[in-house]
């Protein structure tokens, strides 16, 4: 299985050792850094480009939710952790990937990194389908169903034409493509 790379954003130095331990138990996550503020969240994310990053809410100056508008939730999937329970829900209207309570259990962050990782499975998938598609006649149709996450609001889909046009349509936590000039 491979490896994923992390950043941690918290800015209690104790909240980001014990989730480097919990990481370091599971074994599946290379953390490549570590911010404690927002500020610094989104440039080492913009330097890195890692698959996961582990974010803090209460940030000193910005909240975790104004960090994420820098971050490209198309290539990273974004884990909220925290000790405030009340916004999970808006964590995941703007597409975490899941939200995990501090402090956080092994067992519960291991399954966030399995869903992150189906995620990141379905981008990698997008993103092999935009370059079949690019090899492709514009006459050729072919559907792809795959799960799907984003920086959206609510869950949507992202439904491309074969000329490459897209566009955001309501379906729960899925994505169409092509859909060859179709509106369906």
């Amino acid at each position: 299985m491979e490896t994923l790379t992390a950043l941690v954003v918290d800015d209690e130095p104790a909240a980001r050792r014990d989730l480097l331990q919990v990481l370091a138990s599971i074994g599946q996550v290379n953390v490549v850094a570590q911010a404690s503020d927002a500020i610094a969240a989104q440039q080492l994310a913009r330097r890195h480009r890692p698959d996961l990053v582990f974010l803090d809410i209460q940030l000193p100056g910005a909240n975790g939710f104004t960090a994420l508008d820098e971050i490209d939730t198309m290539q990273t999937c974004v884990i909220f952790t925290t000790a405030y329970a009340q916004f999970a829900i808006r964590a995941f209207e703007v597409g975490a990937a899941d939200y995990l309570l501090k402090p956080v259990e092994e067992d519960r962050c291991r399954r966030a990194i399995e869903r992150a990782r189906e995620i990141l499975g379905g981008k990698v998938a997008i993103g092999k389908m935009a370059r079949w598609k690019s090899r492709s006649a514009d006459a050729m149709c072919a559907w792809l169903w795959i799960p799907f996450v984003c920086s959206r609001p609510t869950a949507t889909t992202l439904k491309l034409s074969m000329s490459g046009a897209a566009d955001w349509c309501a379906a729960p936590s899925r994505v169409c493509l092509p859909s060859c000039r179709t509106t369906n």
